[in-house]
């Protein structure tokens, strides 16, 4: 860690660009994570993971949200790890009660909300519960717990978790709960929590009835409004294959043969994935470097290394690799596994921060099966590109 922050000093600090300026509420912002004076552990786990520096939503998010203010959130990207640094650092370790509720709207976001936690709590060791089943035995001495309204709500009325210990109720997605006419739910979660209780709402498009919730729970709370970016993904070409889930092995050494460039990532959705992937390239004499959410760091770091280096040619992974780590190195990726989540394919193909064009460059392969179809439309709209099937030629 020391020799990331010497590495900081070094380099020349950029000016925060203000092309999305914060509407209202919050006007200064943070330049270092140092700043902000939380604890070693989180630190770590903080520059392990690839931030050098607060992202933009980070800058002006996080000192309310740890000085204990109550906040709304308007953003389209890095609102779960905002709110995953936020948690992991109003937790006292020592307590072993429920101390923060992260509330979700869709069982795939309980999924990517308890990895993000975990990828930052590897030398803090908080208990972490993603709850996405009430039939799952409830560890009583979870500290934090993630679940959709309906299950938490569930959780409160047969009193099967102790909520008196609760600091923080973080409500993601609140706009899609809305949709979905979760919102009485979120209520009667607000209403079970002890009366001095933090609440941070982050949604993509603001509703009336956030405004109201905001009116009735929270105690002058920091609005942090941003403008939707205008996402430009500059030099990087998107295409699509149709094809079934028994085919995609057979297609993906089919590829290799075809690109013969030096460097290809392959984004996978689950461990075992990764790991069937990576040992059928090996057999087939291809130099694989793994990153999936059981790796060390120690292993991370050293399979990134011979990435970097050229000592192996694919990378399989399911995790987000940073932009320090890899970006400018990749010609191709591969998307093994689509999954619903537009701001995660935007991360896995390096636009890590969609207020900016996007620099990398590269081709961009997305493997579909029927049940796709309908979320790469959206994706289109998304990444305001068309996103059409691989041709014959690529020249």
């Amino acid at each position: 860690m020391e020799e990331i922050r010497r590495e900081l000093e070094e380099e020349k600090e950029l000016p925060l660009k203000e092309e999305h300026e914060i509407e209202c509420g919050i006007k200064e912002y943070i330049n270092s994570f140092d700043e902000l004076h939380i604890s070693q552990e989180l630190l770590r786990g903080i520059y392990s993971n690839g931030f050098k520096r607060p992202r933009k939503l980070q800058k002006y998010c996080l000192r309310p949200l740890l000085e204990g203010r109550d906040v709304i959130v308007q953003a389209y990207s890095d609102k779960t790890t905002t709110a995953a640094m936020v948690a992991l650092q109003v937790i006292d370790i020592e307590i072993k009660k429920v101390q923060v509720i992260f509330v979700t709207s869709t069982f795939e976001s309980i999924k990517c909300v308890d990895i993000t936690i975990n990828e930052l709590n590897e030398y803090i060791q908080a208990k972490v519960r993603a709850i996405d089943s009430i039939k799952d035995n409830i560890d009583k001495d979870a500290q934090i717990i993630i679940s959709t309204p309906k299950h938490i709500n569930e959780l409160i009325l047969k009193e099967l978790i102790n909520f008196k210990s609760v600091k923080l109720v973080i409500i993601d997605e609140v706009d899609e709960m809305i949709n979905s006419r979760l919102n009485n739910y979120i209520r009667e979660i607000l209403n079970a929590m002890p009366i001095k209780i933090q609440i941070a709402m982050f949604f993509t498009k603001l509703d009336k009835e956030i405004l109201k919730i905001e009116q009735d729970y929270m105690w002058s709370p920091a609005r942090i409004l941003i403008e939707k970016p205008h996402i430009q993904l500059c030099g990087i070409r998107q295409y699509y294959i149709a094809t079934q889930r028994e085919e995609k092995i057979e297609l993906i050494l089919e590829l290799l043969k075809e690109f013969p460039v030096s460097k290809i990532t392959i984004y996978c959705n689950f461990n075992v994935t990764v790991d069937e992937v990576a040992n059928l390239l090996k057999k087939n004499n291809c130099t694989v470097s793994v990153v999936h959410k059981n790796t060390t760091l120690k292993e991370k770091f050293k399979a990134l290394k011979d990435f970097r280096k050229g000592d192996s040619r694919v990378l399989v992974t399911n995790t987000i690799i940073r932009a320090d780590d890899i970006r400018d190195y990749i010609g191709v990726k591969i998307m093994y596994d689509l999954k619903e989540d537009k701001e995660l394919h935007l991360n896995r193909i390096g636009c890590l921060e969609p207020s900016r064009t996007c620099s990398a460059k590269g081709l961009i392969i997305i493997f579909t099966t029927p049940t796709d179809t309908l979320f790469l439309r959206e994706l289109e709209n998304y990444c305001e590109c068309k996103i059409t099937e691989l041709p014959a030629d690529l020249s």
